[in-house]
């Protein structure tokens, strides 16, 4: 927390902006930028033009998790801005999307400097995507939940917003203990908690889960969390506050199953890293760095299947679809073809397996991402 004038700030905050979508959002990557993000995304280098407006689609739960106070204020108030979906640490490069009030409209704002609702100067100054309802509150966590939401025009949505900072375990939803304003989350009687209120658990039953068209396996792993490549595998590997879920079965050589979380809905990812102009070293890189925004994690080149919107700690019990046709004819997700057994509302496509049904599979998945390897010091990205 930080005093200011009377009025004690909140250091981190979980921030969740809905299920809206803004299919045409203007981009405009400035050149140093884009060296970083294709270096990253080696696969975008021939479809992204560096200081020119390009349109993005733009879901707006892939902004969504934890946004940290920054050592500024602006207009004499708290500045919050986008931390990492993999760690909640700060992006190296990406650049984050930030909070703040806007003086021009007596409101606060969720902004990013290269996304703008035209090629036109923003009236305010404040380039905002999303604003509150006019206010003079200082701290952001007493703001109305209704927002104005930009979607090529304007509309309404619910903005939640909850500081992550602890007072007792009743805070830490009774599943960890409260240890100077933070919780940390237990991890017994066969269930791991994890989120920054400990409030997405994780049962031993779900570690390793199966397809039920298949009996395809997929598997969470863990990695070690001070990048030792001696220490132990104490982490869960998540993003945006869910385990990640990786094929436990034979690949071939180069080849990437996986599903993530993406703010609102489950991703399942196939692809060829060689197909993709990708290393192993620059994929697990993109793995820490992961934004579903800027990550274009919808390509068709990436995501093969998608579930419903869903708040669900894992993907069992959620229904998901393969995706097929995309274009002008049909919604910002494309052609959905349900991939339930007979096509089943709410049957799910996925049922827990209990743990690691190969623990040698998890060993040389977690071998194969390295990620205790990385070119990484304590979470830093080593040039």
């Amino acid at each position: 927390w930080l005093q200011i004038i009377g009025t004690r700030y909140c250091d981190s905050i979980t921030v969740d902006f809905g299920n809206d979508v803004w299919e045409e959002a203007l981009v405009n990557m400035p050149s140093d930028q884009f060296e970083k993000w294709v270096g990253l995304y080696p696969y975008f280098n021939d479809t992204v033009t560096p200081d020119q407006y390009e349109k993005w689609t733009l879901v707006y739960s892939y902004f969504n998790g934890v946004y940290e106070r920054e050592n500024k204020t602006h207009a004499g108030r708290p500045v919050y801005r986008e931390m990492r979906k993999f760690d909640s640490t700060h992006y190296e490069l990406i650049v984050p999307a930030e909070i703040y009030y806007c003086k021009g409209i007596s409101a606060w704002v969720l902004t990013h400097e290269h996304i703008q609702k035209s090629k036109h100067l923003d009236e305010s100054g404040c380039n905002w995507l999303l604003r509150s309802q006019e206010t003079e509150e200082f701290d952001l966590l007493n703001v109305d939940t209704s927002w104005k939401i930009w979607m090529g025009v304007i509309g309404n949505t619910e903005v939640s917003y909850d500081c992550n900072e602890c007072s007792d375990e009743t805070d830490c939803n009774l599943n960890g203990q409260c240890v100077n304003e933070k919780c940390v989350c237990d991890s017994d009687d066969g269930v791991e908690f994890v989120g920054m209120r400990c409030e997405t658990q994780l049962k031993d039953s779900c570690r390793t889960i199966f397809r039920e068209r298949d009996n395809a396996a997929f598997s969470v792993s863990k990695y070690n969390s001070a990048y030792n490549p001696d220490g132990p595998l104490d982490t869960l590997l998540q993003q945006y506050g869910r385990p990640v879920y990786w094929y436990a079965g034979d690949d071939q050589d180069g080849v990437v199953n996986f599903m993530l979380f993406t703010g609102n809905r489950w991703f399942g990812q196939s692809f060829l890293l060689e197909d993709l102009n990708w290393t192993w070293e620059i994929f697990v890189i993109s793995i820490v760095e992961t934004h579903a925004f800027w990550g274009r994690n919808y390509d068709r080149l990436l995501t093969r299947f998608v579930s419903d919107e869903t708040k669900k700690d894992t993907p069992v019990g959620v229904d998901f679809y393969q995706i097929g046709k995309q274009g002008g004819q049909f919604g910002p997700f494309g052609e959905l073809s349900p991939m339930q057994l007979y096509n089943q509302t709410g049957r799910g496509i996925f049922r827990c397996g209990g743990p690691l049904s190969s623990q040698g599979n998890l060993s040389a998945l977690e071998r194969k991402l390295q990620l205790q390897n990385l070119p990484v010091n304590k979470g830093r990205i080593m040039p």
